[in-house]
């Protein structure tokens, strides 16, 4: 008998990717531009540069912080199938999303969920890459968490605008759509051989 899988592939959110290739080159100029002037101190006296030699590391030490929090955050984003449930990992936080919850899924385009004409034009510079991108919507039976509380964790474009759901920005939506179609079923099936008297 074929081992039953236990979970599915790991489906990076292309917005948490989105978030470290619009500012990971901006903040490695950052901390080239304050870091240089500071190496330039050890090798030559530079006395016009002593004054503000300390805003130069604390500015250098930010913007390598941030640029590992998003490298980390571009990495520890996904959605993954698990046995009976699917799973969504955010840096710091994640939602488990019980298949009984789920209702349908289905795909759609990213612009029609996030018309461009709603958003800002910093929101529309940030999605310009996912406008044409078909992703997949997880309707579910309610949320399991309240809204605001998942807003503090999540990005707004994980959830359902109008309606109690997720949505899905991944590289391989079909491939996604097809594990948890099968997984939900795999766990509708077994939660009906349990009900069945006999059934082992």
């Amino acid at each position: 008998m074929a081992k039953r899988r236990t979970r599915g592939k790991r489906y990076p959110l292309l917005i948490y990717r989105r978030l470290f290739s619009l500012y990971a080159g901006p903040l490695v100029m950052l901390f080239l531009v304050s870091a240089a002037p500071l190496g330039a101190t050890f090798v030559w006296e530079l006395p016009r540069l002593q004054p503000i030699r300390w805003t130069l590391v604390i500015i250098a030490v930010i913007s390598i912080l941030l640029l590992l929090a998003l490298f980390v955050a571009r990495w520890l984003a996904f959605v993954r199938c698990r046995t009976n449930s699917l799973l969504i990992q955010v840096p710091l936080y994640q939602v488990v999303i019980s298949y009984g919850r789920i209702r349908l899924t289905r795909p759609v385009e990213f612009a029609r969920i996030f018309p461009p004409r709603g958003q800002t034009w910093s929101q529309r510079r940030f999605l310009e890459s996912l406008w044409g991108r078909t992703v997949i919507v997880v309707e579910t039976k309610g949320l399991p968490l309240p809204r605001w509380w998942l807003r503090l964790w999540l990005s707004k474009y994980l959830l359902l605008p109008h309606d109690s759901g997720f949505v899905f920005a991944v590289e391989d939506w079909m491939g996604l759509s097809q594990e948890i179609d099968s997984f939900r079923s795999n766990w509708l099936l077994r939660r009906k051989e349990m009900q069945v008297p006999g059934t082992f």
